[in-house]
């Protein structure tokens, strides 16, 4: 009676929740493009669960049961290979990034071949969901006959069709998807029970029923691969049906994923988990055959639900009716889409159809096809007949153009119409000649002879620009390039864990606790199983125990003795061998069977917790795998049965531990990822209070008025607050100089800081290929979902690019990071190229020994030009990069925001401490930026912060803490003296003057002219005779400064005329110039009126030019004592009188020839009084011989 029909009740209940979950994903207002495909933010295991609803229709149950009972082996081997279906659409999944913004097969057809293979695609792939809705509806009707046995036996599986049709048309692919993720888990559970329950009713273990299946011929592997007609149809059956998966059906399913990497992955877990059901099913086939070996096909299907009990037969039906109505109405949305997108827009010529007509079309679409299959099954009910249907409509006509298309093949209309019709004809006629008579399926066949004619039209007929072969897309190149660096990643690993086995052994040693937890355990399951199992056997409980102490102990008695690598050794060796050889070894000498399989469980709990995941899977696998024979060959079959419910809760239990191990693992990376970026911080900061004390030098004793220059600032600055008090009134003046001081001082500060971005680098080698893999993994801390990578190397016109590049690893990493979360972040792309041009540097620098002309160094760079995959205008990079940047850092040229972008001031500084050059447009769209930063920054910090030349330094002296704070009161003296001279017509910038103090006190540092002076006191000194001698003209004393820099330090002539204007940098060009003192006698000095006062008010080059030499020998001669060779001094001194005075009285004011005149005397008389005092010295010296 229906009123006690408890399956009925079942698939009732059934059919309600599937309405309800699909009337629940159905509220949601969607686009016509949301309707279709979905909104593309599916998960991976969503995705999965309805490829695998779609893949398993209702008749693959009853068609591989009954197959595999009549056919046995060959049909089983059919089976099982039929994955390659699904793991063919994930290998083309990688190449079908151009794509993956389509909605249908038939639209990607129609984009590479035009409209009328579009509608021909279409209206096939149409007539394909029919014939399989049709089969669907077939199996309905057979689920329910199971249940309860009507006069009509159509009446159920015609609501069921109604009820799917019903939220199929509303629903769209959301409520579809959902559905099938309930039809599938329904099955996927139903489907393991059932081939349990078939295990149960055969009553024999399983080392019985291999034997009895291996007698029969039909199970005989070893026939299968006879080569014979039957083989050969096999082979052409196999082909036809994993070329079937290439159809409209599962390429919708591909395209409802984010990306192509998603969509590889979706295909490929789903391949696998194809196996594991088909695998089901297939033992179910067999354990009826085992059970009946003699049924005729056709009573298979009922001899199973005969003895099945009676509550299973209503989940027998609805696992069927799930398989039906999963496929079926990922058909009826499938025709929907081809009707209401590509026949509909093929058919407009102009205007696209709204999304509201084209949802509406859809909608009527799904219940015309639905009620057309529902009338076509009651005609046709024959399953096998259906799949032959299904592959001779498909496979002949779209899957060969499609292919072509997906490698990159661009034809025309006519290739793909003369392609199709060759299919079309090829298996008309294999049907009505050559299949009657080999019974071989010809449908792949005739998809070959699609491609192939395809290819001939092509080559024979003439085609149009454009048409032929393309190479790889941007998404497939960049999947490959990511893959190659994680093999070679992962090699590089391997093999120097292997060549530093120790290190990496230490590296995985247990904490104290992990060690003693391990011989616990060790110790308690060797007492449980000599107590409660084997009393007999002591020894080997003995030896349990001593092990387990071992590890106990290991670090406490131990550790002082055995290296930590060692201590790894054994834990690794106890955990990955002797626990895997102790569960084997137990189920080979098993008394209690429950037991043994409880300790085995929590042996293999216990493998996956500690160990690494990589290696704790491997060790559980062979562990299992190892224990499979024993249980098999050992046990009887009710103990078998007793086992399942522990094998199922084993499963479960290595699910959830191997889940949390990768959420562990998840978590930990990028803990690990925040503590190194932590530690980088910390060098970085310890590198830079060192550079600090070196730059700053610490007072020696504690006398007043010596020590650090931050000392005496702050020193100076409480001095001229010293005298207020509460009553005291603070004037203008005073505060004025208050501020002036703190306002020079914090100038200091700020240009000393950014002096450090040079100093803190830390060079190191890496190749472009594992720089780019360490982006990536920094990418993938910073963001959830982050870019993906495209490397392109770029040819010049006579070289490559580099590759490899010497930097800052970790400067250079988090800046190429920013960078392409910067360019990708606006339009979220998916790819970011990364294009390398080789291209070069430059800097203009003079010769430290005065040469006559000036020299461009230049050094070799890498250009990175960093955008979006699909971005066309991309910035042109030039052959070279003139210098903009000193060794101090890039002053600003652009003018002040309205905000400050702290993501591009990380990325400018980090490429200026690199030398490099940054071109990012903040307002261009789609993003792009330029990056050009040296192959080796080492070459530059070697070159363009040369040290002084040492023939021109005396190191032999030591500067005292005197001669340290009298230095830099000088240089504050200096500034002070010059912002007295100043005037307001001409004044001189302070701000300038402070940075040119701070530079001769960086770049010289407390090394010595050969006059013995301290090269920044000995070119202030000289500044302070230009500033007496031309007292109004600032570019005269910026350069006498700068002078003294680029002739001593290298400093690049580019960085005087980057900073200041051209008159400073041509009066400094001019003057390192000079090398022989004629050279100062320029004829244009003749024709200069006035020539003191003019000069000067017309800053005339020349005579600037030569205050600045006279007011440097003036000086030199004026410290004539400090020389150590007098010849030189004397060399000097003869000079001066001969040329030097001359050109005084000449050309400038008679006082500073008199000046001269007067130095180059005293210094002559220097030269005599020195040369006495050694004469009488001499003697002393030596003794005096006897005649």
């Amino acid at each position: 009676m229906i009123c006690f029909n408890i399956p009925l009740y079942i698939v009732a209940a059934f059919l309600v929740l599937t309405l309800v979950v699909g009337l629940y994903f159905s509220r949601k207002k969607t686009t016509f493009q949301e309707y279709a495909v979905g909104n593309k933010q599916f998960a991976t295991a969503t995705l999965v669960a309805t490829v695998l609803a779609t893949a398993f229709g209702g008749g693959s149950l009853v068609r591989e049961v009954q197959a595999t009972h009549e056919l046995g082996a060959w049909w089983i081997t059919l089976s099982l290979l039929e994955v390659l279906g699904l793991w063919t659409i994930s290998r083309l999944a990688l190449r079908m990034g151009p794509f993956m913004g389509h909605l249908s097969m038939a639209e990607t057809l129609g984009s590479i071949y035009g409209k009328y293979p579009r509608i021909i695609a279409a209206v096939v792939g149409i007539c394909t969901s029919v014939v399989i809705i049709t089969g669907q509806i077939t199996v309905m009707s057979k689920a329910i006959s199971i249940c309860i046995s009507l006069v009509n036996p159509f009446v159920i599986p015609t609501l069921a069709t109604l009820l799917l049709i019903f939220y199929s048309t509303f629903g769209g692919i959301r409520a579809i998807t959902f559905t099938d993720v309930l039809q599938f888990l329904t099955f996927s559970v139903i489907i393991p029970l059932l081939a349990w329950f078939m295990f149960v009713k055969v009553g024999k273990p399983v080392a019985e029923i291999v034997p009895i299946l291996q007698g029969h011929t039909k199970f005989q592997f070893s026939n299968v691969f006879h080569f014979n007609t039957q083989l050969a149809s096999m082979i052409l059956l196999l082909l036809s049906l994993v070329a079937f998966y290439i159809t409209p059906l599962y390429i919708q399913r591909l395209y409802m994923a984010s990306s192509p990497v998603q969509a590889q992955k979706v295909f490929s877990y789903a391949s696998v988990f194809q196996f594991v059901i088909i695998s089901f099913i297939t033992l179910i086939g067999l354990f009826i055959f085992v059970d009946a070996p003699d049924l005729p096909k056709e009573a298979v299907w009922s001899y199973l639900i005969t003895h099945i009990p009676t509550f299973f037969k209503g989940f027998v039906s609805i696992s069927l009716l799930a398989m039906a109505m999963s496929t079926a109405d990922s058909c009826l949305n499938s025709c929907a889409v081809m009707v209401s997108h590509d026949i509909l827009e093929s058919m407009q010529r102009e205007t696209k159809a709204a999304d509201t007509h084209q949802l509406k079309i859809a909608r009527w679409t799904t219940l015309v096809v639905g009620l057309l299959s529902m009338l076509l099954a009651f005609r046709c009910q024959d399953l096998l007949e259906l799949m032959y249907w299904g592959l001779d409509c498909a496979v002949p006509i779209i899957v060969a153009p499609f292919i072509l298309a997906i490698f990159g093949f661009r034809g025309t209309s006519c290739t793909a119409l003369i392609g199709m019709a060759t299919g079309v004809f090829t298996i008309l006629s294999w049907n009505k000649w050559i299949q009657p008579a080999t019974e071989m399926d010809g449908s792949f066949l005739a998809a070959v002879a699609n491609g192939l004619a395809m290819m001939a039209a092509h080559y024979l007929l003439k085609q149009p620009e454009g048409a032929g072969w393309v190479g790889p897309d941007h998404q497939f190149k960049q999947i490959q390039q990511e893959n190659a660096r994680k093999r070679a990643e992962r090699k590089e690993t391997i093999k120097n864990s292997w060549a530093n086995r120790k290190a990496t052994l230490t590296k995985l040693v247990p904490s104290d606790r992990t060690l003693r937890l391990t011989g616990l355990y060790i110790i308690t399951t060797a007492i449980l199983r000599y107590w409660f199992i084997k009393p007999d056997r002591i020894c080997c409980a003995i030896y349990q125990v001593l092990v387990g102490a071992l590890f106990t102990s290991s670090k406490t008695f131990f550790s002082k003795v055995t290296p930590a690598w060692f201590i790894s050794l054994g834990w690794l060796i106890g955990l990955a061998i002797y626990l895997p050889f102790n569960l084997i070894w137990g189920w080979f000498h098993s008394i209690n069977p429950i037991f043994t399989a409880c300790l085995s469980l929590t042996h293999c709990a216990v493998i996956l917790w500690v160990l690494p995941l990589y290696l704790a899977i491997g060790v559980v696998a062979i562990a299992l795998l190892g224990s499979i024979y024993p249980i098999a060959t050992g046990f009887p079959f009710p103990v078998l049965s007793s086992l399942f419910p522990l094998f199922i809760a084993a499963l479960l239990l290595f699910a959830i531990i191997i889940c949390l191990k990768v959420k562990i693992r998840s978590y930990t990376s990028q803990i690990l990822y925040l503590k190194d970026q932590e530690k980088v911080r910390e060098t970085q900061k310890l590198k830079a209070s060192l550079y600090d004390s070196a730059m700053v030098p610490a007072a020696v004793g504690k006398t007043k008025g010596y020590g650090s220059i931050l000392a005496q600032v702050i020193r100076k600055i409480e001095d001229s607050i010293s005298f207020l008090d509460g009553s005291t009134p603070l004037y203008k003046q005073d505060f004025q100089s208050i501020i002036n001081k703190f306002y020079d001082w914090v100038d200091y500060f700020n240009r000393r800081e950014k002096a450090k971005e040079h100093a803190l680098l830390q060079p190191t080698k890496i190749s472009l290929n594992k720089l780019m893999r360490k982006v990536e993994l920094a990418l993938s801390q910073e963001v959830t979902n982050p870019p993906r990578l495209l490397m392109e190397k770029i040819r010049g016109p006579n070289k490559e690019p580099c590759d490899y590049i010497i930097c800052d690893i970790n400067q250079v990493t988090y800046l190429l990071a920013q960078a392409v979360l910067q360019v990708g972040k606006l339009e979220s792309a998916p790819v970011v190229r990364i294009q390398l041009h080789p291209t070069t540097l430059q800097f203009k620098q003079v010769d430290p020994i005065d040469s006559s002309n000036h020299i461009s160094i230049i050094f070799q760079a890498t250009a990175l030009v960093i955008s979006q995959a699909t971005t066309e205008t991309l910035p042109k990079v030039k052959d070279r990069y003139s210098d903009e940047i000193d060794a101090i850092g890039p002053q600003s040229k652009q003018s002040a925001s309205s905000f400050i972008d702290l993501q591009q001031e990380t990325i400018s500084s980090i490429v200026a401490a690199h030398y490099g050059y940054l071109e990012a447009p903040v307002h261009q769209q789609p993003p792009t930026m330029l990056l050009v930063l040296p192959n080796d920054i080492t070459e530059i910090l070697s070159k363009i912060t040369a040290k002084l030349p040492i023939d021109c330094l005396t190191l032999e002296t030591s500067v005292t803490p005197k001669e340290q704070a009298d230095s830099m009161m000088a240089l504050m003296q200096f500034h002070d003296y010059v912002c007295k001279s100043s005037y307001n017509k001409d004044p001189i910038d302070l701000k300038t003057i402070s940075g040119l103090l701070l530079l001769l006190r960086q770049h010289f540092g407390f090394k010595r002219h050969a006059s013995g002076q301290l090269f920044y006191v000995r070119a202030v000194g000289i500044a302070e005779l230009v500033v007496e001698w031309v007292f109004h003209s600032p570019k005269v004393i910026y350069a006498a400064l700068l002078y003294e820099l680029v002739r001593h330090t290298c400093l690049p002539l580019s960085y005087v005329k980057e900073h200041y204007n051209l008159g400073v940098y041509a009066f400094v060009l001019n003057v390192v110039s000079i090398d022989k003192r004629q050279a100062l006698d320029h004829p244009s000095l003749l024709y200069v009126q006035n020539r003191l006062k003019e000069a000067i008010k017309e800053e005339h080059i020349q005579l600037s030019v030569l205050f600045i030499k006279l007011a440097e020998r003036l000086y030199d001669l004026r410290h004539a004592a400090g020389y150590i060779h007098l010849t030189e001094v004397h060399h000097m001194a003869q000079e001066t009188l001969a040329i030097d005075v001359q050109l005084a009285h000449t050309y400038l004011d008679p006082e500073i020839g008199n000046a001269l005149e007067k130095a180059a005397k005293e210094a002559l008389e220097v030269c005599k009084q020195t040369a006495k005092d050694q004469d009488l010295n001499r003697p002393l010296a030596q003794p005096i011989s006897s005649e």
